[in-house]
C-alpha cells in the first residue's frame, strides 16, 4: 500500500513535465512570466490553505490521500516543485540547463523513491552537526547532513536515471557528475523541501560543472537529441507500468 501511494505521488510529481513542456515551446519571457503568474497565484492558495482548516481538510481530501503528513500544516510538494522549477528557469534560462536539471527533478527524484523503497537496504549516515543559527543557513546546501531517511540504492537509482537524461543535452562527464551532484543534493536533510533544491541546488552545480569542462552551454539540439527525447519519456512510463504491475502482484 505505501508503495502505491508512493507511485500515486510520483505520477502526480510528473506535473512538472508541463512545466517543462512550456519553457521548451514557447519564448523564456512568457514561460517564465506565466509560470511567475502560476506561482503567485498558487501561493495564494497555499496561503489560505494553511490559515483556514478547513480549506485546509477540503483540499487534502480532494488530493486523495496524497499529501505527506509533513505538508499538512506546511507548504505542499506542489508549490516547492513549482517554486524551483520556476527559479531554475529564471537564473539558468539556457533550455540546454534547464531542461536536465527539470529532468533530474521528475525522473530521478521518481527513481530514488521508488526504488529506494523498495529495493533500499543500506541508508545513508547521519552525523549530527551543529545548528547554524545564520538565516542563510537554508542556502548552505554543502553544509546538510545526510537524511537517514534515504538510501544508498535510491541515491544509485537517481544517479543512473539522471545521467541517461543529462546526456541527452550535456556531455557524458558533465552528465555523470551533474547526476551524481543532484543525487547528493537529494539525499540531503533540508529544511525547504527537496523539491526546490533538487532543481535550484542541482541547476547551479550543473551550470558551473557545464561552463568549467564543457565549454558552456547553448548549442541546438542534434536530430539524435530530438529523438531521445520521447524514446526516453518511453523507456520512463513503460518503467511505471512495470514497477505498478509488480506492486500488484506482491
Amino acid at each position: 500500500m505505501l508503495l502505491s501511494i508512493e507511485l500515486k505521488r510520483k505520477v502526480f510529481h510528473h506535473l512538472a513535465l508541463v512545466y517543462m513542456a512550456i519553457y521548451a515551446f514557447t519564448p523564456a519571457w512568457f514561460s517564465i512570466s506565466f509560470l511567475g503568474l502560476v506561482l503567485a497565484m498558487l501561493s495564494a492558495v497555499e496561503f489560505i490553505r494553511l490559515r483556514r482548516p478547513e480549506v485546509n481538510d477540503r483540499l487534502l481530501t480532494a488530493f486523495g490521500g496524497l499529501h505527506r503528513p509533513a505538508e499538512i500544516l506546511a507548504p505542499s510538494g506542489i508549490f516547492w516543485t513549482l517554486a524551483g522549477s520556476w527559479l531554475t528557469m529564471f537564473l539558468l534560462e539556457e533550455q540546454t540547463l534547464v531542461l536536465p536539471v527539470m529532468g533530474m527533478l521528475v525522473f530521478g527524484d521518481a527513481a530514488a523513491a521508488l526504488y529506494g523503497q523498495r529495493w533500499g537496504v543500506h541508508y545513508w549516515p547521519c552525523k549530527p552537526v551543529d545548528p547554524d543559527p545564520s538565516p542563510w543557513a537554508p542556502l548552505k546546501i554543502w553544509k546538510l547532513p545526510a537524511n537517514s531517511s534515504k538510501t544508498y540504492e535510491g541515491s544509485a537509482a537517481f544517479t543512473l536515471v539522471s545521467f541517461f537524461w543529462i546526456l541527452l543535452f550535456l556531455r557524458p562527464h558533465v552528465a555523470l557528475l551533474g547526476a551524481a551532484a543532484g543525487a547528493w543534493v537529494e539525499s540531503r536533510q533540508q529544511e525547504w523541501n527537496d523539491n526546490f533544491w533538487i532543481p535550484v541546488g542541482g541547476g547551479m552545480i550543473l551550470g558551473v560543472l557545464s561552463l568549467l569542462l564543457a565549454g558552456g552551454v547553448g548549442r541546438p539540439l542534434h536530430l539524435w537529441q530530438k529523438i531521445g527525447i520521447p524514446l526516453y519519456l518511453i523507456a520512463v512510463f513503460m518503467s511505471y507500468a512495470w514497477y505498478a504491475r509488480q506492486g500488484a502482484a506482491e
